[in-house]
């Protein structure tokens, strides 16, 4: 049985990915701090570089995560050029 700090230490991923997917556009980018904020508020504990580094891995799986500087600044979801999860989806209805 996984214990609840190691089950959240593993989830974080996953949780930034739904962040960054559900609730992010170029018009609405979110910085690291905003996330390690709403992580908190679901009761995950984690640190900035934790954020970043985890957003390093998705971008890695080539999903359309990119950063955006100026203002606003942070990291959005670009649905326009996601390919992973059409793929995905179109290998379920078959």
């Amino acid at each position: 049985m996984i214990k609840n700090m190691e089950k959240s230490k593993k989830t974080i991923i996953v949780h930034i990915f739904k962040i960054l997917y559900c609730y992010t556009s170029a018009e609405n980018p979110v910085t690291q701090i905003h996330i390690t904020e709403y992580l908190k508020d679901i009761g995950i504990i984690c640190d900035r570089k934790t954020v970043g580094r985890n957003i390093k891995y998705l971008q890695g799986m080539n999903l359309p995560i990119f950063k955006t500087y100026g203002t606003p600044a942070g990291y959005y979801y670009d649905k326009t050029k996601d390919t992973f999860l059409k793929v995905y989806d179109a290998s379920q209805k078959q």
